[in-house]
């Protein structure tokens, strides 16, 4: 169980880093305009350059958090916990869930634009950690 736990989480990491790059990716090529992009980054780099940033900084990331998700799950003891919502462990996808939807409202309001990517990016979140996680831990 200990080790598929891990790869599991790194697996999971995998999945959020590549649904993220693509939401961020879309933001930085579509949704951002190109002076506001300027504010941060010269304007003579090409967005698709910043894609490939984009890229492996979500893959070292995320890979980094799942893992480190598996392991709080291993360490915690969190197989043990009750089961419910279809989810072997119901504090653990408590706390995922927890997790996904705190940070929601602040950048709904910062960027209502965005709503979609954001809501999307909670509920991939809430279902790899909060579900799959913890059934591959069975």
């Amino acid at each position: 169980m200990t080790v598929r736990v891990l790869v599991m989480g790194l697996a999971c990491g995998y999945v959020m880093a590549l649904a993220g790059t693509v939401a961020l990716s879309y933001v930085v090529l579509r949704l951002i305009a190109p002076a506001t992009l300027e504010k941060w980054i010269a304007g003579k780099v090409p967005r698709g350059l910043l894609v490939v940033q984009i890229s492996v900084g979500n893959f070292i990331t995320w890979m980094f958090v799942g893992t480190f998700f598996g392991a709080v799950y291993l360490a915690g003891d969190f197989h043990e916990d009750p089961s419910a919502l279809g989810s072997p462990s119901i504090t653990f996808t408590g706390a995922a869930l927890a997790l996904a939807f705190l940070p929601l409202p602040p950048l709904i309001l910062l960027w209502r634009r965005g709503w979609w990517i954001w809501c999307s990016m909670s509920a991939l979140f809430a279902a790899l950690y909060g579900w799959v996680l913890p059934l591959a831990g069975e």
